[in-house]
């Protein structure tokens, strides 16, 4: 209950994100039970969020929107680290559209999950098969880099 409860809090999901929170994130997968188990209670809260718009957490639909993109922002996170890259950027993917929802298109928080994307596409051409696998996976990460680094500027 405890993990759930964390997972319902957007300011914990918001310090999970950085670089600090990656010790957190290691904490409570610790706590979850390890990876799979993990995965399991985030595909749960997800589910939640997505089929009750998050009303659980009694805020406007914009904060329920943040929330929900923070924890796709961790889901997307815990895949990248135990190797599910199309999981990763598919989760992601959505996260950005919700974050592009609500803070618009050259927010720092939109740049930040295009950063996260480029990231995801950077580790998984290592473990593609095939040469054009590899090639098509580098240049969607180049191009996730690219729109990362036109937002910054």
């Amino acid at each position: 209950a405890g993990v759930r409860r964390r997972l319902a809090e957007p300011a914990r999901l918001a310090r999970l994100l950085t670089a600090q929170g990656r010790v957190a994130l290691l904490q409570y997968l610790r706590a979850a039970g390890g990876y799979d188990a993990a995965v399991s209670l985030f595909a749960t809260e997800l589910d939640r969020f997505e089929s009750s718009g998050a009303m659980a957490l009694g805020k406007d639909s914009r904060s329920n929107t943040a929330a929900l993109s923070q924890l796709r922002k961790l889901c997307g996170r815990l895949f990248l680290q135990i190797g599910r890259y199309d999981d990763a950027e598919k989760v992601l993917l959505l996260a950005l559209t919700s974050d592009r929802e609500i803070q618009g298109e050259a927010s720092p928080e939109v740049g930040a999950t295009f950063a996260l994307l480029a990231e995801t596409l950077r580790s998984s051409v290592s473990a593609c098969h095939s040469l054009q696998e590899r090639y098509a996976n580098a240049l969607r990460g180049v191009a996730y880099a690219r729109q990362s680094l036109s937002i910054r500027r």
